[in-house]
């Protein structure tokens, strides 16, 4: 199968590596694996390289990691996109949804919930703010959770915001008449969001370019 990680993120007590990754593959270093592509997390000792843990996250379809985000009590979380309703994914609302998983020190499953609508949607990244925390991604759906897509057209940016519970408090979404994708979100000055993305528009959000 095919391997390729997306994040390498230092522990916070004892110097070790986590690689969030994904993969096809179900054997060797991975062992069993739930789908089509599933998460993959393995932490080495940053001494020898060797694998000390090893865990893999997903259903019976396609799971995708994009981002993952570690916390000061060392919970882990992992967002990107699932296509699965079963095994570690909660439920399928069409086509991909955005994903998080969040695992806790031994990688037991704390949380794993979706959000989205009946098109494809997917979370690329994630960022922790006071009160919460800040998700952006793109989007085909116009329901659900992405009310506001109604009026716009094609893939457009997506940002998610969650309260400490992982619940949703707003979601919003960013374009014009044609296709959006965000790649990053930063938070900076008075926690005020500063999106990356590319656009194919020149109307509606994006303006004239």
């Amino acid at each position: 199968g095919e391997d390729y990680p997306i994040k390498i993120i230092k522990t916070n007590d004892d110097g070790h590596f986590i690689i969030a990754a994904n993969t096809t593959s179900n054997d060797l270093d991975v062992g069993d694996s739930f789908g089509d592509g599933d998460a993959w997390l393995f932490e080495i000792d940053d001494h020898s390289g060797n694998i000390i843990h090893s865990e893999v996250f997903g259903g019976s379809k396609n799971e995708t990691l994009w981002d993952a985000l570690l916390l000061e009590n060392n919970h882990l979380i992992l967002v990107g996109s699932s296509l699965s309703d079963d095994y570690n994914v909660p439920l399928n609302y069409g086509e991909t949804d955005g994903w998080l998983l969040e695992v806790d020190p031994a990688w037991s499953i704390i949380n794993s919930k979706v959000y989205g609508g009946p098109r494809n949607d997917h979370f690329d990244s994630i960022k922790k703010v006071s009160d919460g925390f800040i998700l952006v991604g793109s989007s085909l759906s116009t329901s659900i959770d992405l009310p506001d897509n109604a009026n716009l057209s094609g893939s457009n940016i997506w940002v998610l915001k969650l309260n400490e519970l992982r619940s949703k408090v707003w979601s919003k979404a960013y374009g014009g008449s044609k296709s959006e994708y965000a790649t990053e979100i930063a938070v900076v000055n008075n926690e005020q969001l500063v999106i990356f993305g590319t656009t194919l528009s020149n109307d509606g959000d994006v303006g004239n370019l």
